[in-house]
């Protein structure tokens, strides 16, 4: 009989790789149960004890249907159907079943207590995903499978070539990242997609952290296009951190200025912008200065304006190179820059007003949600209503002064 959960220790390492949760805590159930199978005799009874129901209902209920997918878009499918595969050789009596009586939890206390010094003394031991063809179902049924599930399933089976550029740009947001924040690649990609962070605004950021923006390098190899690589205005090749951070033309130092400005009366400190911190302001959390407990309301905030500061920044650009392409020395007024930041900042904080309304159904934001996100950064807040959110017509964000600052 074989006992295990998602607090076992042996657990713990096997899914050491993973998020903590426990979603993902699974892995450990499938890699613990197929490694019992691997090791027990085909003709003698196997008892799998669990301290979750997902193993049972891996095995039972949703085997079939995910056989009948191809397995496509399953996690961890290469251990469970290695364990389905482990299974059908069997000749002995085979159960699974979810721990419920007192003597399997005092069993399964026992063997968490001799696991642990078993574990520090001993090599660890890798479980692989073996399985045998004959017993083994390839690929989906023709009757259950969908355009979508056909899709996902080509998608899985490509294997793009790396790109240098995508590579470094990753490397540099995850070292940007603190670490107590550290995510994986895979989770990088997912926050850019936040629900904070506008969908035109997050296309532009997939971009540039895969660098298919077309700037510098693209330029300098077409010809009669060589002159399009390097900024008119710095006299030097133009990348997206020089458009966004660097560059000297009216634009990026000013909308940079006015976002420390606006983020410094939150009361928190500005950490300084970089590439690397403006690809990760999906995964960056805000706390209270000498505390643990998440400021929310201060982290979405952050999604916002950075997110909005970097494209409007990207959008000035723009215009000035493409747009006024004849005009070489042609640049934005300061006073418009400004103008321009606060009333995309005002947009977004009248699109979170409007977010509250209850027409919307299913896709209201919560009032209170709203509020502690632009707590500290309203014109003239004292005088507000306690909930300002029905009263969206008479609520800007507070006006910033800009100065001379390197946003770097």
């Amino acid at each position: 009989m074989a006992f295990f959960g998602y607090n076992d220790p042996r657990n713990a390492l096997l899914t050491t790789q993973t998020p903590e949760n426990a979603y993902h805590a699974t892995l450990g159930e499938a890699v613990a149960a197929l490694y019992a199978a691997q090791r027990t005799p085909r003709d003698v009874p196997l008892h799998l004890v669990s301290t979750s129901p997902f193993l049972t209902k891996a095995i039972t209920t949703k085997l079939a249907g995910w056989e009948d997918g191809g397995w496509i878009g399953v996690p961890h499918a290469d251990y469970l159907a290695a364990l389905a595969n482990h299974l059908r050789q069997r000749c002995a009596v085979t159960t699974v079943r979810h721990a419920s009586t007192p003597w399997e939890w005092k069993a399964i206390d026992w063997i968490r207590d001799r696991a642990c010094p078993l574990l520090l003394n001993h090599p660890l031991e890798v479980v692989r995903p073996t399985s045998n063809p004959s017993f083994r179902l390839s690929g989906a049924r023709l009757a259950s499978l969908t355009q979508a599930t056909a899709y996902k399933g080509i998608l899985a089976t490509r294997r793009p070539p790396a790109r240098q550029g995508t590579a470094r740009n990753v490397a540099l947001a995850l070292a940007a990242l603190a670490p107590r924040q550290q995510r994986s690649s895979e989770e990088l990609w997912t926050s850019l997609r936040h629900k904070d962070i506008r969908h035109q605004v997050s296309d532009f950021l997939w971009k540039t952290l895969h660098s298919a923006l077309r700037v510098g390098h693209f330029w300098a190899h077409i010809p009669q296009y060589k002159d399009r690589a390097s900024c008119t205005n710095c006299r030097c090749e133009e990348s997206i951190e020089h458009i966004l951070l660097e560059c000297t033309a009216v634009g990026q130092q000013q909308v940079w200025t006015m976002v420390e400005a606006l983020w410094l009366k939150t009361g928190l400190a500005w950490p300084g912008m970089s590439l690397g911190t403006l690809l990760t302001l999906g995964t960056k959390t805000w706390t209270n200065p000498g505390s643990k407990r998440r400021r929310e309301g201060a982290s979405r905030l952050w999604r916002i304006l950075v997110s909005e500061s970097a494209y409007l920044v990207w959008k000035l650009r723009c215009e000035r190179v493409i747009g006024h392409d004849d005009s070489p020395d042609w640049q934005h007024h300061e006073l418009t820059v400004q103008r321009r930041w606060h009333a995309a900042i005002d947009a977004r904080l009248q699109l979170d007003i409007a977010s509250t309304r209850h027409y919307l159904g299913g896709r209201t934001q919560k009032s209170d949600v709203v509020l502690r996100t632009w707590n500290k950064v309203l014109e003239d807040e004292i005088a507000l209503p306690d909930d300002w959110t029905r009263f969206g017509f008479l609520v800007g964000i507070a006006p910033v002064r800009l100065r001379e600052h390197d946003p770097g």
